[in-house]
């Protein structure tokens, strides 16, 4: 048999926590280097999350323990013997594999711009720890959901600042009108760029990217969100998950 199966068997006991202390202490050093073992678990997550989803999980799974009890009363692997166990090995590869595919066409077809944004989208809050004489009056309206008032405040302004630009494009996104906030988060980078200077940087590329999103915008959207993804130090690249982007790629083929 191939390391490739030895491991992805190992990897099945751990998710089921049929290792024993020693074996699975192991089994997570291991992880910590091992690149591909790791993509192997998350392949092997997804399968038995899809297993239970479709209704299959008790064909695998007899599959599954017909197997190592093949290997458990065989301690001296005779060629027939090994022929079996690679057949039951091909089989349970097999059934994953229909079962990704299947999970991969069901994410697909289901997958939406709306279902995307509302798994992700958080409105802004302001940090507590500010006090009082740094709350503006549009801070203030926002603070208590009063976006319509600070979309009336931010009009009226005419000439406006990266912080009043910001609280006007989070307004926007929660008042749902996706074409203004774009335009009040571009103004912010468009401010920053020009003075220099980095006020609401990440907010407002985070947010910035959720209102392409959905506004339809996808390249938009997948470039900001692939710089999110690819910056370890951005404030919102735990939010960007390898998921998200392979959802957000889906939604991209289907537009």
């Amino acid at each position: 048999m191939s390391n490739n199966f030895l491991n992805s068997d190992l990897l099945v006991q751990y998710i089921d926590n049929d290792l024993s202390i020693e074996e699975k202490l192991q089994v997570e050093e291991d992880l910590k280097d091992n690149v591909e073992m790791q993509q192997e678990l998350s392949n092997l997550r997804l399968a038995k999350d899809a297993v239970k989803v479709y209704g299959i999980k008790e064909k695998v799974s007899t599959i599954h323990n017909q197997m190592m009890q093949e290997m458990a009363t065989n301690t001296v692997a005779k060629k027939g013997t090994l022929r079996s166990i690679v057949g039951r090995g091909m089989q349970i590869a097999a059934s994953l594999f229909i079962v990704v595919i299947g999970v991969a066409v069901y994410q697909y077809s289901t997958v939406s711009s709306d279902k995307l944004f509302d798994a992700t989208y958080q409105a802004y809050t302001i940090g507590v720890s500010r006090s009082a004489a740094d709350v503006d009056v549009m801070e203030k309206s926002y603070q208590t959901s009063n976006y319509a008032d600070v979309v009336k405040q931010f009009t009226v302004l005419g000439v406006s600042n990266q912080k009043q630009c910001f609280f006007a494009g989070q307004s926007y996104l929660a008042t749902k009108d996706y074409a203004n906030a774009i335009v009040c988060f571009n103004k912010v980078i468009a401010l920053n760029a020009t003075e220099n200077k980095n006020i609401f940087k990440d907010d407002t590329e985070y947010y910035l990217a959720l209102s392409y999103l959905k506004n339809n915008d996808f390249a938009l959207a997948t470039t900001l969100f692939k710089n999110i993804y690819a910056n370890k130090n951005h404030l919102y690249n735990d939010k960007v998950t390898q998921k998200f982007m392979l959802q957000l790629k889906m939604l991209s083929w289907k537009n």
